[in-house]
């Protein structure tokens, strides 16, 4: 009973430190925030980050394209769903720094509207622009 118990344990262990590391954010090796008052006044602002490389994911390449498999059964929807889940992840790691620099520096006091994210395995960035804008 005891030797069942402690499998269990062990197994239950493994499958929790797989999930953690799927689920895992990239590591932010750089961070960049610049910010441009125009002379009407307005207040742009662009976050970028620099991230940890990652390992491509089993589709594909070092460049991260798709990769062919040679003949065979077509993959299913489930290496897509895999990229979903990554841009997912990104996108939730670029929205928490903004918030988080906005907050810090109180660059937009009054929110902001974003013109621009690019999201890729390795850097980030978004454009935007301030709510309100400077006063004379």
């Amino acid at each position: 009973m005891m030797k069942q118990q402690g499998t269990l344990l062990a197994v239950t262990m493994a499958i929790a430190l797989i999930l953690i590391g799927c689920t895992s954010k990239p590591q932010v090796l750089t961070q960049n925030f610049v910010t441009d008052i125009t002379n009407d006044g307005s207040k742009r602002f662009e976050l970028s980050l620099e991230l940890s490389k990652q390992k491509p994911a089993k589709n594909e390449g070092e460049n991260g394209k798709s990769v062919k498999r040679g003949p065979g059964k077509g993959r299913s929807s489930g290496a897509a769903m895999g990229n979903d889940r990554q841009t997912e992840s990104l996108a939730e790691l670029l929205e928490e720094r903004l918030q988080l620099v906005m907050a810090e520096t109180g660059f937009c006091e009054q929110g902001y509207m974003v013109f621009e994210r690019n999201l890729s395995r390795e850097f980030l960035s978004v454009r935007g622009e301030c709510n309100e804008g400077v006063e004379s």
